[in-house]
C-alpha cells in the first residue's frame, strides 16, 4: 500500500522533472490521491488532479450480459436441484 508521504514525494519529483510546465495528473479512486495530507500539495506544486469517475456497473454493458448468464445458470441449477437431476454447467 502506498502512504501519503510516498505519494507526496512522487509529486515533488514529478514537479522537479517537468520544471514549470503545466501538469495534470490522472488519479484513480485510490484513497491516498484524495487524502487530506496530499490535497494541499497539488496546489503548492501547481499540479491539477484529474479524478477518474467511480465504477458504475450500469454504464458497463458486460455487466448486463453477465447478469443474464448468471440468472440462466442459477435457474438451471435450481431446476436440477428441485427435480433431483444431475447439474451440468
Amino acid at each position: 500500500a502506498i502512504k501519503a508521504n510516498d505519494f507526496i514525494d512522487y509529486l515533488q519529483r514529478l514537479r522537479k522533472r517537468h520544471g514549470k510546465a503545466p501538469l495534470a495528473l490522472f488519479c484513480d479512486q485510490l484513497a491516498v490521491h484524495k487524502s487530506r495530507a496530499v490535497k494541499p500539495h497539488y496546489d503548492s506544486l501547481d499540479i491539477v488532479p484529474v479524478y477518474n469517475v467511480g465504477y458504475s456497473p450500469e454504464f458497463n454493458a458486460i455487466e448486463a450480459v453477465f447478469s443474464k448468464v448468471k440468472a440462466l445458470y442459477n435457474r438451471q441449477r435450481l431446476n436440477c436441484l428441485i427435480n433431483k437431476t444431475f447439474f451440468r454447467p
